[in-house]
Order: C-alpha cells, then structure tokens, then sequence
C-alpha cells in the first residue's frame, strides 16, 4: 500500500482517538491526507473482494456505477476518488469503507424495484459518511485502525473485516448522512421525498441477516426519529 498507508499504520498503531486525529496525525497537506485514507480504504476494499464475490450482472453493475457518479459529479469539493461496486448478496445492504469505497448488496437493488431514485439516496447516504469523515471514525472507535496495523503478512481477517462491517456509527453520524443523502440527490434532480418513501419500505421489513455483513439498517435510528429530522431539515428551508 506504500508510505503512505505504512506512515498510518505506524502512527495509528502507537496512539489512537479519532478519524480527525489520524487526519492530523499525518499532518501536511489535505491531500497528502485524503490519499493515506484512500490507502487503508484500498487495502480494505481488496480484502473485502478476496472474501465476497461481486454480482455477475453487468448491467446492475453498471447501474450502481453510473449512478454513484451522478452523484458525486454533484460535490462542491472533489477530494475522494469514489468507486461504487455490485456484491453478489441477497442482504438489503450498502456500506462505505474510508477513503470512498461504497458496496452496495444486489438484494438491495430488488428491494427498491429498481427504483432510481431511492437506490441514488442510499449511495448519497454513504457518500456522506465518507465526506463527513464518518467511514474514518468508525474503525478509530471500534479499535480496528489498531488491530489492522498489527497484522502480518496474512493480511485481515475474516473475522476483523466482519467487525467493521458490523460495527455501527454513532445517531448523530446517521442523521446526518440522511440528510447528506436526501440533499445530494435532490441536487441531482430527484425528489427528496424518496429517502422517505425508502425508509417506510425499510420499516415494515423483518429483521436483517448477519453473516460477514452482519447487521446494518437495523442499527440505525428508529425510522420516525428519522423522518422528522428530514422533515424538519426541508421545513426550515423552505
């Protein structure tokens, strides 16, 4: 992964607190930063693919990505170098991994129908938590940033890739991605009413599946409590 991502690792590894810190850490310019998270982001991003298969339908894949580039294309600042992959899973799930890596699960696309709109609020939802530096601080407060820079030449772990991608981001850090979401796609050109309409759906589903996923949309805010922090973001701008 080169200096960069070994200079993280050395300095996460002897003291930790948060995403800012490491950011800080590495002092220097933004950029020299938002590539060292680039750096860990890839290097997760490539166990992540050795352990999970990616979905053989091209044309979903294609979706996702044209999508997600709509998406970002939208963004005042271009700092993250975004990637958006297709897994082969049947969970109704998406993620970021630092640095702008985003998987979202094919079983997601079936839940939504297809439906353009409320599959673009997702992928905005976890491309705010990439800008807003969440992807980052969720491995510094599970400790992961620590585990990762002990590892051998193994590289991770089933086991240590499962903890991250269960591990959960703070209330505060989901509301704030929704609201991300909703405004990115609205920027885009669609309605802000579908991050809504997605979570009225994602409401009335049974609980999610575990497995190396582990669970995700059931970890975050009641549904209500995130309704009315939309509802009260578009209020007060209107």
């Amino acid at each position: 992964m080169g200096k960069i991502l070994d200079h993280l690792f050395r300095k996460a590894g002897r003291t930790y607190g948060t995403g800012k810190w490491i950011i800080t850490a590495l002092a220097g310019p933004e950029d020299e930063a938002v590539r060292a998270e680039y750096a860990l982001g890839a290097y997760l991003a490539k166990s992540l693919r050795e352990q999970a298969a990616a979905s053989g339908n091209t044309e979903k894949s294609a979706f996702v990505r044209e999508l997600g580039e709509k998406l970002t294309a939208r963004l005042k600042r271009q700092l993250h170098r975004f990637t958006f992959e297709l897994l082969d899973s049947r969970e109704v799930n998406a993620f970021a991994l630092p640095g702008g890596f985003i998987f979202v699960h094919d079983g997601l696309l079936d839940f939504c129908g297809m439906r353009e709109e409320e599959i673009a609020f997702v992928l905005g939802h976890e491309i705010g938590h990439v800008v807003n530096g969440h992807a980052l601080d969720r491995m510094v407060a599970n400790s992961l940033i620590k585990i990762i820079s002990n590892l051998g030449p193994a590289g991770i772990t089933r086991q240590t890739l499962g903890k991250l991608l269960s591990s959960t981001y703070s209330q505060d850090q989901e509301l704030e991605a929704d609201i991300f979401g909703s405004r990115i796609i609205a920027a885009a050109g669609y309605d802000h009413e579908a991050a809504s309409a997605f979570m009225e759906r994602m409401q009335q589903r049974p609980g999610s599946e575990g497995g190396l996923f582990g669970k995700y949309f059931s970890t975050h805010p009641p549904h209500g409590v995130r309704v009315e922090n939309l509802q009260r973001y578009w209020r007060d701008k209107s």
